[in-house]
């Protein structure tokens, strides 16, 4: 592929989890010998990632470890806030948000909206795993060339979006049309305890959103930074929550002996 190049899609609305991505700055194309993709980066359906996200219009950061069933349509996260770790699951098939510090230990479940915002579904259809990135979905993404992302040489893809969806944490139609910019790791790079494939390393957020019901404008600035990245299948109890999470029960037992709730 030749930077310029533009591969378009059938439109479909883009999902962003917790993380949506894109790119920060980059150094000058690198003169080596490693080849760049020829296609955009797939994603696998079941994955681990540490997403680091730096809110710039606001001025804060947060980590944010995440493993994640596409087909499944659940997450697990860690996120570390200022004086503790929350660990939680959100699991949109049963309907189930769990939340809980082991360090207590406590424990939190609500009950998601079953008509609300929903990451794993495009109006009822499922996403596919670079949908809910916000890549290879609405628009045209344009292959830029090689470029350099935290040291690590990287295929550079941009996008621009103009999506409008229920945004967190008050859910209020939002129009957002921000410019994407994507590093991935060429095909050729190695790292260690990964099987193999392209990498995200890096993505800049740049664009405004309209809050269609109070009509308030504000700027988007993001800039997004991946690492821990594990595309493999997560073991069987990793979207279980402790066993603190239920109360316990004498009657109307489920089959691994906690309450229905």
């Amino acid at each position: 592929l030749r930077p310029g190049v533009t591969i378009r899609h059938d439109q479909r609305e883009m999902r962003v989890v917790l993380f949506a991505i894109a790119v920060a700055a980059i150094a000058a194309t690198l003169m080596v010998t490693l080849s760049h993709a020829s296609n955009l980066p797939v994603l696998p359906n079941e994955l681990s990632i540490s997403v680091e996200i730096n809110n710039l219009q606001d001025g804060y950061s947060v980590e944010i470890q995440q493993t994640l069933d596409i087909t499944g349509k659940r997450l697990r996260f860690r996120r570390q806030l200022p004086s503790r770790t929350l660990y939680g699951i959100v699991d949109y098939n049963s309907l189930d948000n769990y939340s809980w510090d082991p360090f207590i230990p406590s424990c939190n479940r609500t009950a998601l909206d079953p008509n609300g915002f929903n990451p794993f579904s495009n109006d009822g259809k499922p996403v596919t795993p670079g949908e809910l990135f916000g890549f290879g979905g609405d628009e045209v993404e344009t292959y830029m060339g090689t470029g350099e992302a935290r040291g690590i040489l990287c295929d550079v893809w941009m996008g621009t979006f103009n999506r409008t969806r229920r945004n967190p944490p008050r859910f209020h139609l939002t129009q957002q049309l921000v410019n994407i910019t994507y590093y991935w790791s060429v095909p050729d790079w190695k790292f260690g305890g990964n099987p193999g494939g392209q990498v995200p390393i890096e993505a800049h957020i740049s664009g405004t959103e309209k809050d269609l019901e109070t009509g308030e404008v504000r700027p988007v600035e993001q800039v997004l930074s991946f690492s821990n990245y594990s595309p493999v299948q997560q073991p069987a109890d990793e979207y279980t929550p402790p066993d603190y999470c239920f109360a316990n029960c004498m009657t109307g037992c489920s089959g691994h002996g906690r309450c229905n709730m």
